[in-house]
């Protein structure tokens, strides 16, 4: 391989990368000077015109683009963490919400039961008594029964399957019974809690579990009112979040648009950058400019020379080349004339002797011609 297309090709790529070294230095002198020509930092920034109106209409839009799609997406994330925590509360709240329910379950079962056993509230209690009546007895069928089977031992392995099978229906059995008195003594505890004896209540037990009801029951209200505003918020907000769209893809679209604003706006920083270059040529650009600013202008000058002797040396590289291949396609050419006037002067030699054959051939026919006269 020649070494001059050699050359070439790595003059043409240093042109290259320094053509993306100087776009830098321009766009950072532009984006150096211009926010602050904008902010009124310049004391000359009016003398000079530029940049031209327009360029600084369009630095304040995109200004402003970015700015408003960055505040945008903080609000949708910030909606988005938001709604997260509000899921986590509701989700905490209806748990801690379902055990005080438990708990206040609890207290109403125990009053419940102690309601039924006292003799002072028989008036209070005859429903619930009936129920009872029923129930008692019953589940204390079902103990005895469970307690017989379990005594009794024997070797037989079916007759163990089958007194095992039969543990389970009574226990079964047991365990429902069991939970509909509990709901006997809640119901009735529940109801008691919330009535108004017409006479005092003396047993200081029944006051203390009816005191703690009252204290259970006023934290489930506001832990009731807590849930449900809890609830609504996630509600609108959620609301909200659906109607604009899906936050992730509003979220990437905004981040798109950033992006192309940012490009706009590195542009104008270069076209701008590229002015005060030119401008600083043949003029003083004063306080316009920072102290900074002042080593990029010298580096892009330095860029703008480098790149000027890479152009130098390329174009006479390539018309060396050029000259060259020229020569070469003459010499081709030149060959190639002198190829077809062999054949030329082969192709006269060729007509001459076949003019000379139609000569001879005449004169024969002359000559055949007078012995048949």
């Amino acid at each position: 391989m020649d070494e001059r297309r050699k050359t070439v090709r790595e003059l043409e790529e240093r042109q290259r990368e320094d053509l993306l070294a100087l776009n830098a230095m321009l766009e950072k002198l532009g984006g150096s000077v211009l926010p602050r020509l904008e902010g009124g930092d310049a004391a000359d920034s009016g003398r000079i015109g530029i940049p031209a109106p327009e360029d600084r209409a369009e630095y304040r839009e995109l200004i402003k683009e970015i700015e408003n799609s960055q505040e945008d997406i903080r609000t949708v994330e910030g909606d988005v963490a938001r709604f997260k925590e509000l899921e986590d509360a509701v989700q905490h709240k209806e748990g801690e919400y379902t055990e005080r329910n438990k708990e206040l379950a609890e207290y109403y079962a125990r009053m419940g039961e102690r309601v039924l056993e006292e003799k002072a509230y028989e008036s209070f209690a005859e429903p619930f008594r009936q129920q009872l009546e029923v129930l008692v007895p019953k589940i204390k069928s079902l103990e005895d029964r469970l307690d017989v089977l379990e005594e009794r031992g024997d070797a037989n392995v079916f007759t163990w399957i089958g007194k095992s099978a039969q543990g389970m229906v009574l226990r079964g059995f047991l365990g429902k019974s069991q939970g509909n008195l509990r709901r006997i003594y809640q119901a009735a505890g529940e109801k008691f809690a919330a009535s108004s004896p017409s006479e005092p209540i003396q047993d200081e037990n029944v006051l203390r579990m009816r005191g703690d009801i009252e204290k259970q029951r006023n934290a489930q209200a506001v832990l009731s009112g807590e849930l449900a505003r809890l609830k609504e918020e996630r509600r609108k907000l959620g609301d909200s979040l659906e109607g604009e769209g899906n936050p992730g893809r509003r979220i990437q679209s905004l981040e798109r648009h950033i992006h192309h604003a940012e490009e706009k706006l590195r542009d104008l920083y270069r076209r701008y950058g590229r002015q005060l270059e030119d401008l600083s040529a043949v003029e003083d650009l004063g306080s316009l400019l920072a102290e900074e600013d002042l080593p990029l202008l010298d580096q892009i000058s330095a860029l703008r020379a480098a790149m000027a002797e890479y152009a130098r040396r390329i174009e006479k590289l390539k018309a060396a080349l050029d000259i060259e291949e020229t020569q070469v396609e003459i010499s081709k050419l030149e060959k190639a004339i002198a190829g077809q006037r062999a054949r030329i002067a082969a192709c006269e030699m060729a007509i001459d002797q076949y003019e000379k054959k139609i000569i001879r051939a005449n004169d024969r026919i002359e000559e055949l011609g007078k012995l048949i006269q």
